[in-house]
């Protein structure tokens, strides 16, 4: 799929996607391959594609009833940018996770 189809998207599909699982599921296949570049670029430790591709969707949900196709963005440019931000609370989740509060810290002196 190369990268105008990936920006380009018919807004009567984004219209139909907020009421019809169909639809949604054709949206969703339209722009796998943007869930999947940011799946490769990035790493989140404890999950694997299944997980990225559900929490994708969830997002697009989100985002199928947040855009505005007056605003001058891309609906494709708005899911990256919906997706990137979801990715990096994931991974700075993960992150919080391992950290040790100070009060549960000891001396090794």
């Amino acid at each position: 799929m190369n990268s105008s189809n990936v920006c380009n998207c018919d807004p009567q599909l984004i219209i139909d996607a907020k009421t019809d699982g169909d639809r949604f599921y054709q949206l969703f296949q339209q722009f796998s391959p943007v869930y999947l570049k940011l799946w490769h670029e990035f790493y989140v430790s404890d999950m694997d594609l299944a997980d990225w591709s559900q929490e994708s969707a969830m997002v697009l949900i989100k985002i199928v009833n947040k855009y505005d196709i007056s605003k001058k963005v891309t609906f494709g440019s708005f899911y990256k940018a919906s997706l990137k931000n979801r990715l990096f609370d994931l991974i700075r989740k993960r992150k919080a996770q391992k950290r040790v509060p100070t009060n549960a810290q000891t001396s090794l002196n």
